[in-house]
């Protein structure tokens, strides 16, 4: 028997290999393909897909490493999609929640003082609940009896969006559409750098006014979508933020006039 097959039976998914609903690289017909990718680019070993959406992350390692599980941990939930990271070691198996803070990599937790650890597992003593975990959280039993382990106003989206407000709070010298449009600007371009869409070199010698670089965007934009299995990627946060625009009408955010429906 392989170690992917021993550890699969520990989890009694042994029977889901080869399946949809189990996933052990990104795959050119999954859904959030870049998240898989860059998940796998970490080790991740698997994903258990829950209505295409990868919710349990797995890793199987010879030892624990505590400062790879906190930027493991980190990563996942700075994506926001899996609940869940299990942890499978020589003897026990370690669910930690992706509904709880990262924390920097290397801290030190007093008993019961981290709560990104949901439980403890030991594979030889609670080999059944180690079987029965997998289904307890495709039903939602598991979040539920663990509740305060996961807090929905620490996920991602939600942490974003209290950030956002704040910065809106903290931009009380600016008009309120102003202020608007200026976050609307970092949060685009963050993501465009994020995805690698626009690089060092779109920002025409670094000095010169945002506008000039949103002069030549869409171009750059689309010579990069060429490269890329979908041009959606680009073309609709691209559409998203002509529409923000046109609500709010502010024209230092005019993506508007560079792009349209009919253009994607």
């Amino acid at each position: 028997m392989s170690s992917a097959a021993v550890w699969l039976e520990n989890f009694g998914i042994a029977d889901r290999e080869g399946t949809p609903d189990l996933a052990f690289g990104p795959g050119s017909g999954l859904a959030h393909g870049p998240a898989l990718r860059a998940a796998f680019g970490r080790a991740v070993d698997a994903f258990l897909l829950v209505d295409g959406i990868p919710t349990i992350a797995f890793v199987i390692r010879n030892q624990l490493d505590r400062e790879e599980i906190d930027r493991l941990h980190h990563a996942l939930w700075n994506q926001g999609l899996a609940s869940v990271l299990v942890v499978q070691l020589p003897a026990e198996v370690r669910v930690y929640s992706l509904w709880q803070q990262p924390v920097p990599p290397g801290t030190q937790f007093g008993p019961d003082q981290d709560r990104r650890l949901v439980e403890t597992l030991e594979l030889a003593r609670q080999a059944l609940q180690i079987r029965t975990l997998v289904p307890a959280l495709e039903s939602g039993q598991y979040v539920e009896q663990h509740r305060h382990h996961f807090d929905p106003k620490v996920r991602i989206d939600a942490t974003l969006l209290s950030n956002l407000r704040e910065t809106f709070l903290q931009l009380k010298g600016l008009p309120d559409d102003a202020a608007r449009a200026l976050i609307l600007q970092i949060v685009f371009i963050a993501y465009l750098e994020d995805r690698g869409h626009i690089e060092k070199e779109d920002y025409q010698n670094g000095g010169r006014h945002l506008t000039v670089t949103y002069s030549v965007l869409p171009g750059s934009l689309r010579r990069r979508d060429r490269k890329l299995p979908s041009s959606r990627a680009t073309s609709t946060p691209l559409l998203v933020f002509a529409r923000a625009n046109s609500t709010w009408r502010q024209a230092s955010f005019s993506f508007g006039r560079m792009i349209s429906s009919s253009s994607l």
